[in-house]
């Protein structure tokens, strides 16, 4: 009796330790919430071209597979194998960036600094097009005056924006632009010894796992990992491949019903449409404006193309290309992106969804495991009551 009161003391002990310190550190936390974030910048600013090396080689890895099932599959040497496969697929991202590079940056760029020298043209002729249309609507003269004053300000602004801003800080830009160019060279370098490596070092994983961990536990943390991989190489293969083909058909129709600086358009479009839900809504509104300024006839008809287009893409072409559901509702969606975007910025709006979906199944199975220990149903229409059913 005794033996089992001391077990029982420390056990309870230690979980009350465990409590208070843990309490403890979330309050340092919270209150020197500022130094761990720039903390944690810091490390990963360290760890930048190791990161960004893995993620250039989780990419290329698509298509280093690809070589090595359908092109090279022949042949019998694994490390002659994997180079030739390995070449060929850094040679075709590489060609994909050119091709990026050599066709959308150029007449992107001259679409912007065409629409900057010919803001104040553009500007004038909205003004007399909005006084024209104000004059046969009352309602529209408020609106007016406070779109002239705004685009007044836009076009004074723009002088003193350049010169400013853009020009003193172009060291520093040129600086940061060295840097990013050396990270990078560093990044590729790491992909490709990971990429060349990847079997081992997974076999090295896993051999660390088992040496510090429960069996048990290794087999759950592998099936995470496999459950992660092929949520977001679904996921963001998928919306990128979507986003693509959205960007060509927006150029396209674009082009063809000349709407103005169609590239720059599509390019927004394509972009934005990366970002799940809110995607669309975000692209639409710097290219209405865009529009607006330069040909405002063709705003609302562009509006409206946008419309329809989301539409062939929600309903059509997305379903086709991902071919799954995320799993999740809407109000989660919003909840991922919006969490994602103020953690990461652009890049959590992008991973804040598949990510969410991964810790939702989780939670999702660990409950439904804690129910079946109970013998109670797992479904959630069980637990509707008659007065309250479950529509969908």
């Amino acid at each position: 009796m005794k033996e089992r009161f001391e077990k029982y003391f420390s056990q309870q002990s230690i979980g009350f330790a465990f409590l208070v310190f843990g309490g403890i550190l979330f309050y340092f936390i919270l209150s020197r919430i500022e130094d761990v974030l720039s903390w944690i910048g810091w490390v990963l600013a360290v760890f930048k071209p190791f990161l960004w090396g893995l993620i250039i080689a989780y990419f290329v890895n698509f298509f280093v597979v690809f070589f090595e099932r359908r092109v090279f599959q022949k042949i019998k040497n694994g490390r002659t194998q994997r180079s030739a496969a390995m070449i060929c697929g850094f040679l075709l991202a590489l060609i994909i960036v050119i091709l990026c590079i050599a066709i959308i940056v150029p007449q992107t760029a001259d679409s912007i600094s065409g629409l900057i020298g010919n803001a104040s043209g553009y500007i004038k002729n909205f003004t007399a097009f909005a006084t024209a249309f104000a004059a046969n609507h009352a309602w529209a003269t408020n609106i007016l005056d406070w779109a002239t004053i705004k685009l007044t300000g836009l076009e004074d602004s723009l002088p003193s924006f350049l010169t400013d801003y853009v020009l003193p800080y172009t060291v520093d830009i040129t600086t940061k632009i060295t840097s990013i160019i050396v990270n990078l060279f560093i990044a590729i370098v790491v992909s490709i010894y990971f990429l060349a490596r990847k079997e081992r070092f997974y076999a090295q994983t896993k051999k660390l796992l088992y040496a510090h961990m429960k069996t048990e536990k290794v087999e759950r943390l592998l099936q995470l990992t496999k459950l992660s991989n092929e949520t977001f190489s679904s996921f963001i293969s998928g919306k990128l491949l979507d986003s693509l083909i959205i960007g060509i058909l927006a150029f396209i129709c674009l082009s063809i019903f000349h709407f103005p600086y169609a590239l720059l358009v599509s390019v927004i479009i394509g972009i934005t449409n990366i970002i799940p839900f809110f995607g669309p809504i975000i692209g639409a509104v710097p290219c209405f404006f865009i529009i607006l300024i330069v040909d405002p006839a063709k705003a609302l008809w562009f509006l409206l193309f946008i419309l329809i287009l989301q539409q062939v893409d929600g309903n059509i072409i997305g379903p086709k290309i991902l071919g799954y559901s995320i799993g999740l509702s809407a109000i989660w969606i919003v909840f991922a992106i919006v969490i994602g975007n103020q953690l990461f910025g652009f890049i959590g709006m992008v991973i804040g969804v598949p990510l969410f979906a991964i810790i939702y199944i989780l939670f999702k199975e660990w409950s439904e495991n804690k129910l079946r220990q109970k013998q109670m149903p797992t479904s959630t229409e069980e637990y509707a009551t008659e007065k309250n059913k479950i529509r969908y």
